[in-house]
């Protein structure tokens, strides 16, 4: 699933990974979520479109917090800066779903989701 989003991130631009965001995962159905999507979007977009084209997405590895909980990593590269993606999922019983989701333009790397404990495996 975060694989998928952040292919449409590159290929269409953080409008479309918002809309899929939005449309493919239970953060959709949060009244709260969808609200600070719909109100940051344009700014949003903006801030991303001001990066120019991006490169690539690599895969940073897999966090785990026990059985039930786990942060996925990604960096999308410019030629320039990174921007760092976080995909928390949890699994209640029915299969992994994004629980909550977060990226940075620019951040320091060490207060990036990805950069503390528990280490980081990249199976």
């Amino acid at each position: 699933m975060a694989d998928s989003l952040l292919r449409s991130f590159v290929d269409d631009g953080l409008g479309r990974f918002l809309d899929r965001l939005l449309a493919e995962t239970p953060l959709g159905q949060d009244r709260a979520v969808r609200g600070q999507i719909t109100d940051g979007r344009a700014q949003a977009i903006r801030s991303v479109e001001a990066l120019g084209q991006p490169l690539d997405v690599q895969y940073v590895g897999t966090r785990r917090y026990g059985p039930s909980l786990r942060t996925l990593c990604y960096v999308v590269r410019y030629r320039r800066s990174p921007l760092l993606f976080s995909f928390d999922f949890y699994d209640g019983g029915e299969g992994w779903n994004v629980a909550y989701y977060a990226y940075s333009d620019y951040a320091h790397f060490a207060n990036w989701a990805c950069a503390g404990a528990p280490a980081l495996e990249t199976d």
